[in-house]
């Protein structure tokens, strides 16, 4: 992957949900990892115009950071705290 990091998370937090994925899924974990690197980079994978913008914004002035990514039917998001010590990374609906 191109590019080199725009932050590093002192801290992951992985919820109940993603960690059942990376159980039950035989690529789940490789999954989660390439999209962590994608999130960390400034990919912000399947998020609208919108929400790439202010993620730009966020970078700069200060913010939480948003990604959004598919994997089959499931929607995988990361959040990162305005401070980027805090990564966590959970689907929609444990949020």
């Amino acid at each position: 992957m191109a590019g080199e990091p725009l932050f590093i998370p002192k801290e992951r937090i992985y919820t109940q949900g993603v960690l059942q994925l990376v159980d039950e899924e035989p690529d789940g974990d490789i999954f989660i990892t390439r999209i962590m690197a994608r999130h960390v980079r400034g990919d912000w994978g399947d998020i609208g115009n919108q929400e790439k913008a202010e993620n730009e914004q966020a970078l700069t002035k200060g913010g939480q950071l948003f990604s959004a990514y598919d994997y089959g039917d499931k929607r995988i998001w990361i959040i990162t705290s305005a401070d980027r010590l805090v990564m966590t990374i959970l689907l929609p609906e444990e949020y």
